[in-house]
């Protein structure tokens, strides 16, 4: 009878022993692999919940912009442009600009390219006296918001706002102040002279609390022809984009208007602007910070696995090896017998030794193979990850694989070395005589 056959026949015949030591090498095996799957699934988890935690980031802060800039549209205006020889001070005493500009030049700014303003408003707002009323009025000579072309996506199919904050004003109509409204007791629909000319109101705005209360909104060609400034304007008004990435938004926003209007200088409505973004800083820190807890809490979870591993792994394999010598000094002991009747039939000791070492392989393959599937399908359930929610290519190493087919057959060789030695040695004269 061939040796490989006979290995194969002793296999089937003590099949208890040999799945107990199948079980020791697999439960070795699955335990080494199964803290390497663990471990890696465990890595993909925390980087799929960091790439979650960024998206769900990335998409509140894109909430937050546009809950800003729904805000600062209700709150109006932000930023206003007039000549650069304007005096502020002045301007903040009167209320309003007194040196003109080209009309044309919020034109040309809108198709600048600039991403950081929108809703260009331009405007002619001047004291004129109002001689059916016989008294001083401010007017403010408005048409319609000029588009920005990189904000196409604020722009109908028409050319004009979808969601103006100052809807165009039409010839012929009037927007009103809440105080000459109201001490006039009109309405929207009513009929006003204004310097021998007839509006109707279209609009009556609520009560502001400031100059806007005492003002009349006008077709901007009326308010140039009343002052002899044809195409020409006192001011731009404009809104200030929630922008990322700029640390001083009204500084950039000059530089862009300069290189536009070179005669022209921008005024920022500080308060408003810096509320807008000093809470923008604040939500894009709270997010930070809840990104690094998430990573944080994620490297104590592993490096609490990782002191667990290392105390459990080592004593299972240790005792799996163990386990794996006493079963094959039992399988020798058992076998005695049939040793020494081999040996009287002419069985040399290195075939018999070849034999218990050919059972060793065959139990170290089989049980690196089982043990490594196992290993894996420990692993994914320690990751606390379904097995079909995880790139295999993320959990399977071919390297360890076969590292595994390559170490598990030896470390069993290893520990049989000694009881199939010792069975090899044995005298069969001595064995029979004793039985």
């Amino acid at each position: 009878m061939k040796i490989n056959r006979l290995v194969i026949k002793e296999l089937s015949f003590r099949k208890i022993n040999f799945l107990l030591l199948l079980i020791a090498a697999s439960v070795a095996v699955a335990a080494f692999v199964g803290t390497h799957s663990s471990m890696k699934v465990f890595d993909v988890t925390t980087e799929e919940i960091i790439l979650q935690k960024e998206a769900e980031t990335k998409e509140s802060m894109l909430k937050l912009e546009d809950d800003y800039r729904v805000i600062m549209k209700r709150l109006g205006y932000n930023a206003l442009i007039i000549h650069k020889n304007e005096d502020i001070s002045n301007l903040r005493t009167r209320g309003y600009p007194t040196l003109f500009m080209p009309e044309e030049g919020a034109v040309k700014l809108g198709k600048s390219g600039t991403k950081r303003l929108n809703h260009l408003l331009p405007f002619i707002q001047t004291s004129i006296y109002w001689p059916e009323q016989q008294r001083n009025i401010i007017v403010s000579g408005i048409k319609h918001q000029v588009p920005v072309s990189a904000k196409k996506f604020h722009i109908d199919e028409e050319g004009g706002y979808k969601d103006p904050i100052t809807p165009p004003l039409q010839a012929g109509t009037t927007n009103i102040g809440y105080e000459i409204a109201n001490k006039m007791k009109l309405s929207e629909g009513s009929a006003i002279k204004i310097k021998g000319e007839e509006f109707v109101v279209n609009t009556v705005y609520p009560q502001r609390g400031n100059d806007d209360d005492l003002t009349l909104w006008l077709p901007i060609d009326r308010v140039q022809q009343w002052l002899g400034k044809q195409g020409q304007i006192n001011g731009i008004f404009a809104l200030q984009c929630v922008c990322q990435g700029t640390e001083d938004l009204l500084l950039t926003i000059k530089k862009e208007v300069a290189a536009v209007l070179p005669d022209a200088q921008v005024i920022g409505f500080g308060s408003i602007a810096a509320v807008r973004q000093d809470a923008r800083k604040r939500a894009s820190v709270a997010h930070k910070a809840a990104m690094e807890a998430e990573l944080k809490n994620r490297a104590e979870l592993r490096k609490a696995r990782e002191q667990l591993f290392s105390i459990a792994v080592p004593s299972i394999i240790a005792i799996s090896v163990i386990l794996i010598t006493v079963l094959s000094f039992l399988n020798v002991r058992e076998r005695h017998l049939e040793i020494a009747t081999l040996r009287a039939l002419g069985f040399r000791s290195k075939q018999i030794f070849y034999i218990f070492l050919s059972r060793a392989f065959l139990v170290g393959i089989l049980g690196g193979f089982i043990g490594y599937l196992i290993g894996v399908f420990i692993g994914v359930l320690a990751g606390r990850a379904s097995p079909f929610g995880v790139v295999l290519s993320s959990i399977f190493s071919v390297k360890l694989f076969v590292g595994v087919l390559l170490l598990a057959p030896c470390v069993t060789i290893f520990t049989s070395w000694v009881p199939a030695l010792n069975a090899s040695m044995k005298d069969p004269a001595t064995i029979l005589r004793e039985d």
